[in-house]
C-alpha cells in the first residue's frame, strides 16, 4: 500500500542544502518539526547543538542537553530536539554564557555568529503578511511563522525588531537607503543598501548597492536589517 501522511525520518542524502552537513556520513539525519520557517530554510535544534557547536559526543548526549532545558531560543526554554531554528533566531546557552544569532552564508548554508548578551535580547523579523481579526485588531505574520499584534504604519515587506517579550521595539521600513540582507536567490548571503525599488508588472525588484557595485534581486529575497 502507498504511504499516507508525512515520513517521520529524513535521509541525509535528501536533506536540505541549508543543513550544511555531510550527506554520506550517516544514512539518516534529524527532521525538523513543522511550524516555523520554510522546510528548506531551517535546521532542527539538535543538529545545531551536536554538529555545529559540538556539544555532546553523540546524539543521545546532545538530546539530553536540550531535554534538560539548558537551551533557549529567542529567550524561551526549548526542550524539543526537533524544534526548527532559522534566520535571525537567537540561541542561548546560559550555562556556558553563550549566545548565537542564526544566519545564512554565501552558499545558502546554515551559519551563525556569537553575539553579546545585550544583542541577544532582540531579533529582526520580516513582515510577510498583515490581516485583521475580531474587533478590527491588526495582526502581522513574520518570516519565522510568528503572528503578533501590529499597527497601521507597519507594511508587508517591512521589518520589525522583536524583543524577548515578543513585542515590537522598532520598525524598519522598506525604503531607499535602508540596509538589507539577501536571504534567498543568486545573491544569497550578501548585505547592502537599497539603491532603488523597481515596479515590474505585478512584482517588485530591488536594486542593492554593495560598495561600488550593484545587483538586482526580487523583493521576496531580501529582509531589511537597518
Amino acid at each position: 500500500m502507498a504511504r499516507k501522511g508525512n515520513k517521520r525520518h529524513l535521509k541525509s542524502l535528501y536533506s536540505s542544502n541549508y543543513y550544511a552537513i555531510s550527506k554520506k556520513h550517516d544514512k539518516y539525519t534529524t527532521k525538523s518539526r513543522a511550524g516555523r520557517f520554510d522546510k528548506k530554510s531551517n535546521i532542527p535544534l539538535l543538529l545545531f547543538i551536536r554538529e555545529k557547536l559540538a556539544l555532546g559526543a553523540n546524539r543521545p548526549e546532545a538530546t539530553k542537553i536540550i531535554k534538560q532545558g539548558l537551551v533557549k531560543v529567542n529567550g524561551k526554554q526549548i526542550e524539543d530536539f526537533k524544534f526548527p531554528i532559522g534566520l535571525n533566531d537567537i540561541v542561548s546557552i546560559d550555562k556556558l554564557g553563550k549566545n548565537y544569532r542564526i544566519s545564512i552564508d554565501r552558499k545558502a548554508h546554515f551559519a551563525f555568529d556569537e553575539v553579546e548578551k545585550n544583542a541577544a535580547s532582540s531579533r529582526i523579523c520580516k513582515v510577510i503578511k498583515k490581516y485583521k481579526i475580531k474587533k478590527d485588531a491588526l495582526m502581522i505574520g513574520l518570516h519565522d511563522g510568528t503572528n503578533i499584534k501590529g499597527t497601521k504604519d507597519i507594511k508587508v515587506n517591512d521589518s520589525v525588531v522583536i524583543g524577548s517579550d515578543k513585542k515590537i521595539n522598532r520598525l524598519l521600513p522598506l525604503k531607499k537607503g535602508a540596509k538589507c540582507f539577501v536571504m534567498n536567490g543568486v545573491h544569497v548571503g550578501n548585505a547592502g543598501e537599497i539603491d532603488s525599488i523597481k515596479e515590474l508588472h505585478d512584482k517588485k525588484q530591488i536594486i542593492v548597492r554593495k560598495g561600488d557595485e550593484t545587483f538586482e534581486t526580487s523583493l521576496r529575497n531580501i529582509i531589511v536589517i537597518e
